[in-house]
């Protein structure tokens, strides 16, 4: 997912240094080369979900004898409107006349809709219920930066672990 890379790449990094820690397997790494030398490695060794807050709930019961496929699909929408709308008065005064007094409102109105839809396509066996709601749901994102250094014919990498709070984001939960 994007977070994920736009997180490892942008944490304050803040914690405890140590040689040579144990490992996780990583569930997203990248590395690089700095300027002066340097190899940095970025690495995101858990994400956990804290918060979820469901939007929109549905579910699929299959009574046939056979395994089908079904899919829930939520849709948004919005429509922003602007407008213009000038009032101009204008009097001419003329003696056969006597004033005639003309008023001109010129409005321009405009519109745009902007939305999105998704979907989620799963398997239902025979005689079960799928159920799928669509929420959102914010992680907190854990891993560490790891700086290789090179000095006088030594070397060794510097460990810093971080936390991250993930953006929210929206999801699909099917069970």
């Amino acid at each position: 997912m994007i977070f994920r890379v736009l997180i490892a790449a942008g944490v304050v990094a803040s914690g405890l240094a140590v040689a040579s820690p144990a490992e996780a397997a990583p569930l997203w790494s990248s590395c690089f080369n700095t300027s002066s030398g340097n190899r940095v490695c970025n690495v995101i060794t858990s994400n956990t979900e804290n918060s979820r807050a469901i939007a929109w709930r549905d579910s699929v019961q299959n009574l046939t004898r056979s395994t089908i496929s079904a899919t829930c699909q939520a849709e948004t929408s919005k429509t922003f409107t602007w407008g213009l709308s000038v009032s101009m008065t204008a009097e001419m005064k003329a003696p056969i006349f006597g004033g005639i007094q003309t008023t001109v409102n010129p409005s321009v109105q405009r519109s745009t809709t902007t939305g999105y839809v998704t979907s989620a396509t799963f398997s239902v066996p025979a005689g079960a219920t799928r159920h799928c709601d669509r929420g959102t749901v914010r992680e907190r994102v854990k891993g560490y930066t790891k700086v290789g250094y090179y000095s006088a014919g030594s070397g060794g990498w510097n460990y810093t672990y971080w936390s991250a709070q993930a953006p929210t984001s929206a999801r699909w939960w099917i069970y």
